[in-house]
């Protein structure tokens, strides 16, 4: 994924066109796509570690401008899907995670074409349809929902009047409790770190 990120990046200034300066007051709407991937080694249940697979699926923001620099951004995404695996026993459930993360976001134009940014803000996931599997075949698995801080960078490549390609990475951190059976296992140490690609049309 991240190869793939920085080719995109490439291209676009290879495509790059003049652009308008961002202003006060300009709304934006990203389509594009969004790959979460946890850290290895995400917690410890009856004695082995934990890991949750990565994902990519679709992702939606939509940006408004408060001052020529400082603007909030809304992310929303297609549920991504996840394999828990267990050290030694193999995949022992699956679920599903829902991101929605506002962010305060600041904006650095190094160029016409070039606008590095960074940004916070605060993350809400909902976690759904966990389920066992293999050792945990049958059982009922829970992830409760979580809130968490949410860091961002990344970078706009101009191509058009209006356009941009968007690389970016976020940190999220997200330790949601696990239970099985109503059993509390404990916290969950997801914590992914989510790359994107997509394009931002300003309006």
């Amino acid at each position: 994924m991240m190869k793939m990120v920085m080719m995109a990046a490439m291209a676009a200034l290879m495509l790059a066109g003049q652009a308008d300066a961002r202003q006060a007051g300009d709304w934006t709407l990203g389509l594009g796509l969004g790959r979460i991937e946890p850290p290895a080694g995400n917690g410890t249940v009856i004695g082995a570690t934990l890991d949750i697979d990565a994902d990519t699926r679709p992702v939606v923001t939509i940006g408004h401008a408060l001052t020529d620099r400082l603007g909030a951004e809304l992310m929303l995404s297609a549920p991504f899907r996840h394999q828990i695996q267990l050290e030694g026993r193999g995949t022992i459930g699956s679920f599903r995670q829902s991101p929605t993360i506002l962010s305060l976001q600041y904006h650095h134009p190094l160029s016409e074409r070039l606008t590095p940014f960074a940004g916070i803000g605060l993350a809400h996931v909902r976690f759904s349809r966990a389920q066992g599997a293999g050792l945990l075949e049958g059982a009922a698995l829970e992830l409760s929902d979580e809130w968490g801080l949410a860091l961002q960078a990344g970078l706009d490549v101009a191509v058009g009047p209006r356009g941009a390609i968007r690389t970016e990475i976020r940190w999220l951190d997200l330790q949601p409790e696990l239970r099985l059976n109503g059993n509390d296992l404990g916290e969950v140490r997801i914590d992914p770190v989510a790359m994107g690609l997509s394009y931002v049309l300003r309006f």
